[in-house]
């Protein structure tokens, strides 16, 4: 009797250590398709709105829907100044990969330097986000900054007890070197200046009659 009661609690215990040792995998993992986004980059344009377009991809098709949040952020460039915002969400119906984010730039005809916004991707359903943040660059296409109507004011041509010797009324297309020399001054003047000092024509240009010297 004593040997039946060992050989079954021993045959009772091996059988609790199987079951304890059987693997558990959980729940069935989802393997869900990837969401990503893409970048832009385009020049502003002079006159309306331009239109910029993002490009939202799954990697591959679903046979559910797919749902994903996106808005704009600024960076360089701002929220009713250089584009205007926008939000909302995207649904891919079943087998649907790509779809898009449209979105308006203000341009201008005043020259600057390129800026950049962001589309962000949130909340996804049905899918992941691998890449989530799409970068709009509004690359400058204006030349030269906008010159006033040259209505301040305006140096008299003598003066009592003077004679007027030479002027110049910038009447050509290009600053006459003979007359003008850009000074550099050794790169900031011996003072330790921050500021670069340059004879580019990018900095310094006739337009309109005037001579525009432009940081």
């Amino acid at each position: 009797m004593f040997s039946f009661l060992k050989y079954y609690s021993l045959s009772l215990l091996l059988i609790l250590i199987a079951c304890g040792n059987t693997e558990d995998d959980g729940p069935d993992v989802v393997n869900f398709p990837e969401l990503s986004i893409n970048s832009v980059s385009r020049f502003e344009g002079d006159e309306g709105i331009t239109p910029y377009s993002f490009r939202v991809r799954l990697n591959r098709s679903s046979t559910e829907e797919v749902t994903v949040d996106y808005n704009t952020l600024e960076g360089t460039a701002v929220e009713g100044e250089d584009f205007l915002a926008k939000s909302g969400t995207l649904a891919f119906a079943p087998g649907v990969t790509e779809m898009e984010i449209n979105l308006e730039i203000m341009t201008d005809t005043l020259k600057e330097i390129d800026e950049e916004f962001y589309v962000e991707l949130s909340n996804p359903t049905n899918a992941i986000i691998v890449l989530g943040r799409g970068i709009g660059t509004i690359r400058n296409d204006d030349d030269f900054l906008p010159v006033g109507s040259g209505d301040g004011y305006t140096s008299p041509l003598n003066y009592q007890g003077y004679t007027l010797v030479w002027q110049d009324e910038f009447n050509g297309n290009a600053l006459d070197l003979n007359t003008w020399t850009h000074e550099l001054g050794n790169s900031g003047w011996g003072n330790n200046e921050s500021q670069n000092y340059t004879a580019s024509p990018s900095n310094s240009y006739i337009l309109d009659g005037k001579l525009v010297i432009e940081a």
